[in-house]
């Protein structure tokens, strides 16, 4: 399975107010020229800390009418600013500083020097990727999918990898020869993405519709279309769910209404799932997963939490969500399937 780069999960904006709270004294200020020579009016920023582990969000501005930001209360070190404002165009690693813009213009605040001007010269809009994707066994829709975005011009040189909820696009650099590996949980890569990649190349704001089936990895997506959380969106007490219900133990892996409620070894769970008929998924591809924190005692804690993190990873391999955690699941006996 494709794995967004680990840091970013830090990329979450923070809001401005938090920065109020912020002890430290650093100061970033510039204006935002467009590719016209205009200021950026409205544009979101990110302050992008370099050499460093991040492990707190990224501190966030937007430009006023004259195209100027400023950035207060930074820790001491060295940035590069970039704008990340998908509604215009802009994303970190299509048009930022995470891999596209090689290596990106930088300051650096210091206790002799709290204060830097920064300038920023945007680059040409982020072109759209757009995907249909389809299930080839069923025909029904796929939620999410999975994209390694490449640069043909430098080998071996990947832009961003990550997993994206659909249909929303996908940023990628504009005018540049780009291949792209396209998956799903649950499937096996696009055909036409097999190997070097698919090539692609799109102008500023200008949008791609890939059309995308893909087979299925294993027998339940080649026969149970996608989570559909419609149909399940509304439900807050266990005892009204009706998918499959996993509950986590210390020993093993329950799942309400099978085996006669005694657990299961964690690489047992896939095929007891695949078992399962199709009357047992009326929301699709989802299960829920009881909250691993319902334990008999503390000591059996670290074993229920070592089987959770077993039984993620092979949900994402079956192409199944855990789509709802309640604190219980029904009893087995009350576990009806239409």
């Amino acid at each position: 399975m494709l794995i967004l780069v680990g840091w970013l999960v830090c990329l979450t904006s923070v809001a401005a107010q938090n920065q109020v709270q912020s002890p430290y004294k650093g100061v970033i200020y510039g204006t935002v020229i467009n590719q016209d020579g205009t200021p950026a009016k409205g544009l979101t920023l990110n302050a992008l800390p370099l050499g460093v582990a991040l492990g707190m969000p990224l501190p966030w501005t937007k430009t006023n009418d004259a195209g100027a930001y400023r950035f207060e209360r930074l820790q001491w070190g060295r940035y590069t600013v970039f704008a990340e404002d998908k509604e215009a165009g802009y994303s970190m690693f299509s048009t930022g500083a995470g891999g596209a813009a090689g290596h990106p213009p930088e300051v650096e605040l210091t206790a002799e020097h709290p204060e830097a001007e920064f300038t920023v010269h945007l680059p040409p809009p982020a072109g759209l990727v757009l995907f249909h994707l389809t299930n080839r066994s069923t025909g029904t829709p796929i939620t999410g999918v999975e994209v390694t975005v490449m640069s043909e011009d430098i080998t071996l040189k990947t832009i961003f990898s990550g997993g994206f909820s659909l249909p929303q696009p996908i940023l990628v650099p504009s005018d540049k020869d780009l291949l792209l590996h396209v998956t799903s949980w649950g499937f096996k890569e696009w055909e036409q993405s097999v190997g070097a990649g698919k090539h692609i190349r799109i102008a500023p704001r200008n949008r791609l519709t890939l059309d995308v089936q893909l087979n299925p990895s294993n027998s339940l997506t080649a026969r149970i279309p996608s989570a559909d959380p419609k149909k399940y969106q509304g439900i807050h007490d266990g005892k009204d769910w009706r998918n499959p219900c996993l509950i986590v133990r210390a020993d093993g892996v329950i799942i309400s209404g099978v085996n006669d409620g005694n657990p299961l070894p964690v690489k047992a769970v896939a095929a007891a799932l695949e078992d399962l008929p199709d009357s047992a998924w009326p929301y699709g591809s989802v299960v829920a997963v009881q909250d691993y924190r319902i334990a008999s005692s503390e000591s059996e804690r670290p074993r229920i939490e070592a089987n959770q993190m077993l039984l993620e990873p092979l949900l994402g391999e079956l192409g199944v969500i855990a789509g709802f955690r309640p604190p219980a699941c029904a009893p087995p006996s009350d576990q009806t399937q239409p």
